[in-house]
């Protein structure tokens, strides 16, 4: 109904009833909670991809780590065994 009239039209229309003033009141209260509830979304968007490469980090230096841990135990059976052959 008041899509073809002028914005000042509009606002006389909303001081003149009381109830369209509420309805606009809460379609922007609507519309507000809506903008804060995306942007909570956006920063909870954001903190997953951070704790995703967190998290892979904490994989590969995981993964680092094990790898060394088999390598020394390697370096170290190989050593026993070299100073048990000269012992021997």
């Amino acid at each position: 109904m008041t899509e073809g009239r002028m914005p000042e039209e509009r606002k006389n229309e909303h001081e003149s009833n009381p109830e369209s003033t509420d309805i606009v009141d809460e379609n922007y209260d609507l519309s507000h909670e809506e903008n804060e509830l995306n942007e909570l979304n956006a920063q909870l968007e954001l903190l997953n991809s951070a704790l995703d490469a967190l998290e892979k980090k904490n994989d590969d230096i995981h993964a680092q780590f094990q790898e060394l841990l088999l390598s020394n135990r390697a370096t170290r059976q190989q050593m026993k065994q070299a100073l048990e052959e000269m012992g021997q």
